[in-house]
Formats: C-alpha cells, structure tokens, sequence
C-alpha cells in the first residue's frame, strides 16, 4: 500500500533539501581544497586549510550516507539524517547569536533593510529546511519504521 501523497512529498523535499546541501558542502570542500588560504564561513564555523575541508567533508559524506539510506528506504537515513541536521541547526543558530553579540544593539539596529531581508529569508530558509529535517528524523526513529512509513 502506498503512504499518502502528503508524506512522499515531504520526503521528496527532505531528499531534495539533503541532496542540495550536500552538493553546496562538496563545492565548499573543492575549493578549499584548491584554495587553502580560502576562508569558510558558515554560521559559527569560520576556518580554513584542513579545517576548513574536515568542516566540510565530514557533514557532506554524512549526507551522502544519509542520501543514500533515505534512497533505499532503509533505517540508517534517519539515523544519519537527524545528526547532520542537529549539526547544521546548531552552527547556524549560535551563529546567529554570536553575530548579534558581536554587533550589539546599535549594530543590529543600523543594518540596511535589504540585509534584514535577504539575511532573514536567507536565515529562516536554511533553519527551516534543518528543522523539517531534524523533526522528521525523531518522528522515524520514535517508533515508526522507515519501510512502513516511506515506502
């Protein structure tokens, strides 16, 4: 029997989202790679040289591990999945703060419409994306088998 079109979609977006920053952590891992002196910045983390390829080959081949296990529909892509999303969650999140303590409430205060913009579509994009994944993740290891649920 299959699972409601509501729950292959989700799924389809969660393996979408996945597979689209993955391939964005395999970008950031050839270039710094090619460029060691290349300065990564992604929300707390801000390293370079074998730093800033470990910030970036570490999740991206945890995401590929996931990829895969969602792909074939086995217990392992939650598994993985929620791991790698909690990651992403966490470095964005204290990067946010940490970028708010840096510029206090006068920086805050002075940032130009078109930063708030973009910066907060950008932000609540990339926290949404993680959270969907992240709460789908603990719906399936809280009980619910992969197979009988996204098959």
């Amino acid at each position: 029997m299959q699972p409601p079109l509501s729950l292959r979609l989700r799924l389809g977006i969660i393996e979408l989202w996945l597979a689209a920053t993955v391939v964005l952590l395999l970008i950031a891992t050839a270039a710094a790679l090619r460029d060691p002196r290349l300065l990564i910045h992604m929300g707390l983390l801000s390293v370079r040289g074998f730093p800033a390829v470990c910030a970036t080959a570490i999740p991206a081949v945890c995401g590929i591990a996931a990829l895969k296990g969602l792909f074939q529909r086995r217990s392992s892509g939650p598994i993985l999945l929620l791991p790698y999303s909690l990651f992403w969650l966490a470095i964005l999140v204290a990067g946010m703060f940490a970028a708010a303590w840096r510029l206090g409430p006068v920086g805050i205060a002075q940032l130009t419409f078109h930063a708030w913009l973009v910066g907060g579509i950008t932000f609540m994009t990339m926290l949404g994306g993680f959270l969907v994944m992240a709460r789908w993740s603990i719906e399936q290891l809280a009980g619910r088998t992969p197979r009988s649920s996204i098959s």
